[in-house]
């Protein structure tokens, strides 16, 4: 039994070709779970109506926005109960897998004995190059990815990596009744990067090179510059240090990977107060790296900004 997961908010349009892709796939797949963030009552409308499309199609609302780890957390925890399927199919709404995607993921699930998870190859489908950059190495003070290669006519048939995305990812029943589902409390931001390596850690991690899925490509360097949008960087700080507390052994390395990512924050902060584009902002800008940084060395999960109460505090 295969489960798809997908998580939405706001992404009605997106959400519709996911859900296309996913009900014609060649391998036919048992249920779809839409997990929904608390979309406004427009996008809800349109999920609605996705919904009807299927019968396999189950919907669940939540409350409030728990960001992408939380909507995962809430639709692998809502497929374990109900089906413990063999397979938990992980995605963006904005991820559309290839026809025989799905089908040329499990011809690979006896490749050996030991199977934790099996990735496609992500392929963005806005600057027309492969996302090889969501297919990871990390580093020994594991405070850097690294694409697993540059080129993609490197890749081998079957890849052995140690994280990836939440693109497409085909967690095995084995690694999720070993290792649980991913986690709700990093919000958004890194929850892909603990969940995949902590299954490598175990278990095989492996990309398939002729399983493709369709992904849109991330934001510009500009859209990413908005001051709104400074609460994502705050998570992506924060989850970063906290993934390396949680899996950095050696003590040493510890102590050196702090003092790294204390490096990065002065260095995003002296930016903050010289350069022009910072102008009005250098103190906000200042104060939310530091809280990132120092939220990661105390270990502090959760939800700590909510997006919405940050748009709306910014306008002010």
């Amino acid at each position: 039994m295969v489960v798809a997961i997908t998580v939405t908010y706001n992404g009605s349009k997106t959400l519709a070709q996911t859900v296309e892709a996913l009900l014609t796939q060649s391998h036919v797949i048992d249920w779809i779970i839409i997990v929904d963030n608390d979309s406004s009552d427009e996008h809800l409308n349109q999920i609605r109506k996705i919904v009807k499309l299927d019968s396999r199609i189950i919907h669940i609302r939540m409350e409030t926005n728990t960001g992408g780890a939380g909507g995962f957390q809430a639709g692998m925890e809502y497929a374990l109960e109900k089906f413990n399927p063999d397979w938990y199919w992980l995605m963006d709404d904005d991820a559309y897998p290839s026809k025989t995607c799905l089908e040329n993921l499990l011809y690979y699930q006896q490749y050996n004995d030991n199977i934790g998870c099996l990735v496609p190859l992500i392929y963005g489908i806005d600057l027309n190059k492969y996302q090889l950059y969501h297919h990871k190495k990390v580093s020994k003070l594991l405070t850097k990815d690294i694409p697993v290669v540059k080129d993609v006519s490197k890749l081998q048939e079957v890849t052995k990596i140690d994280a990836n995305a939440f693109v497409g990812p085909l967690i095995s029943k084995n690694a999720v009744k070993k290792l649980g589902v991913a986690d709700g409390s990093l919000f958004i931001y890194g929850d892909d990067l603990e969940y995949t390596y902590r299954i490598s850690r175990q278990f095989d991690v492996l990309l398939i090179k002729n399983a493709i899925i369709n992904h849109r490509d991330p934001l510009s360097i500009k859209q990413k510059s908005n001051p709104k949008e400074w609460w994502k960087e705050y998570y992506a700080i924060r989850n970063r240090i906290l993934f390396v507390h949680k899996f950095q052994a050696n003590i040493l390395r510890g102590k050196l990977a702090d003092i790294i990512f204390g490096g990065r924050i002065i260095k995003k902060q002296m930016c903050a107060l010289i350069l022009p584009r910072y102008k009005g902002r250098r103190v906000v800008r200042c104060k939310i790296l530091k809280k990132a940084y120092k939220d990661g060395k105390n270990n502090v999960s959760g939800i700590v900004i909510q997006p919405l109460d940050f748009y709306q505090w910014f306008e002010k």
